[in-house]
């Protein structure tokens, strides 16, 4: 479905910009240049949206997935969601101990932050 409206939408493009481009050769007139100008707009932003709308989550599986996704959570003052994700990255079973510590110890960073003194204790 979503091939289908986007090859649509492609068609529909490509038909306005023509159409743009011959009026403004043939027919120059301000009126049509911003019609037809804002009809490629409509359908550049509309592609657009269903390329976000439909765009697949990437999947953390490694290590430095979750340690990033982290740490830009804690830039964005989301405090808990780091340690949601850090926690969600302890559970992978193939890190090696320096990257589970290094987790274990972003969480013991956070807690301090948030003056949760007892877990961030545990996590150190």
């Amino acid at each position: 479905m979503k091939k289908f409206l986007l090859y649509m939408l492609y068609f529909s493009l490509f038909y306005d910009v023509v159409h743009l481009v011959y009026r403004t050769i043939a027919k120059y007139s301000l009126e049509n240049l911003v019609y037809d100008a804002s009809l490629v707009i409509r359908d550049l932003i509309v592609i657009l949206i269903i390329f976000k709308i439909t765009r697949p989550k990437k999947k953390r599986t490694k290590f430095k997935h979750f340690h990033n996704a982290a740490i830009i959570a804690e830039m964005e003052r989301e405090y808990e969601k780091a340690l949601e994700i850090r926690n969600e990255g302890l559970k992978l079973s193939g890190l090696s101990n320096a990257e589970r510590a290094g987790l274990h110890a972003g969480n013991g960073g956070t807690y301090l932050y948030l003056k949760d003194y007892n877990n961030a204790t545990f996590c150190f």
